[in-house]
């Protein structure tokens, strides 16, 4: 039940990651997918190795093993074809260029800190702690969905400083929580980390302490870039109710030449 459970998170946010990579040429997210496959390929088979060899579990893990090679050669395909959807958004500045894909790096990487938090955290309650304190790990999950859709729409993309020093204050809670957590587990149940079910708890919340680290560090390079021209993109992108995805586009000559260059 526990691993079906991570089995459907990870599934559901690897597909989000597809889709929402694909359509805003994301690389950062485009290559979570492939790695999430490939991850979701592993933790089948893991399962496969442990649990009863079923004719069912034979069926399932062909079907993993397609979807996973089946991405890569996606994932290879798309990303051969990005780099217009930023050209028509930013033009050929470079230096434009580079402080919008630091502004996508940050949004994938805060996306990643959503699912982490809320496999991380939940793992942690449901396979350490039997659901100790359930109402606390939801608050915290739902707590962090709301600070990343804050920090997004009120801070990044509208400059605020302010809104940013609150991220900078909610930051240390998750690593603080799952640290605090792992110290309560190994006092009060010391037989639980002897289970099978401690080492994917390890490595998750270890990769949300990582990530959310990495966050806090581009966090930096982001507000640098505050001022110089990406608020402008913002804004043109929040007032325009057309998609301009759904246009033909003509290129010139002179316009390509100039993507050729970006490129």
């Amino acid at each position: 039940m526990k691993r079906g459970f991570l089995f459907i998170i990870m599934s559901l946010f690897i597909g989000y990651f597809g889709v929402d990579g694909i359509l805003f040429e994301n690389t950062l997210e485009l290559f979570s997918f492939v790695g999430g496959s490939i991850l979701l390929l592993l933790f089948a088979f893991a399962g496969f190795l442990i649990e009863d060899r079923h004719p069912v579990f034979y069926i399932r893990l062909s079907f993993i093993i397609l979807f996973a090679l089946a991405n890569i050669v996606l994932a290879i395909l798309v990303y051969n074809s990005f780099g217009w959807r930023v050209f028509k958004r930013i033009g050929s500045d470079k230096k434009l260029v580079n402080a919008y894909k630091v502004y996508q790096t940050f949004v994938s990487l805060l996306k990643m800190d959503i699912f982490l938090t809320l496999v991380g955290v939940l793992m942690l309650g449901m396979f350490l702690l039997r659901g100790a304190n359930i109402i606390v790990d939801v608050a915290l999950v739902v707590a962090s969905i709301i600070w990343a859709v804050i920090t997004t729409v009120y801070g990044v993309r509208r400059e605020n400083f302010r809104v940013m020093l609150g991220f900078f204050a909610f930051a240390p809670v998750e690593p603080i929580y799952i640290i605090v957590k792992y110290i309560v587990a190994s006092v009060t149940q010391p037989d639980r980390f002897a289970s099978d079910e401690v080492p994917p708890v390890i490595v998750f919340g270890t990769f949300a302490l990582i990530c959310r680290v990495v966050l806090v560090i581009l966090s930096c390079f982001v507000i640098r870039n505050f001022g110089k021209g990406l608020l402008e993109v913002f804004h043109k992108e929040s007032t325009n109710k057309m998609d301009y995805d759904a246009i033909p586009v003509y290129v010139q000559d002179d316009e390509y030449a100039a993507y050729e260059t970006l490129m």
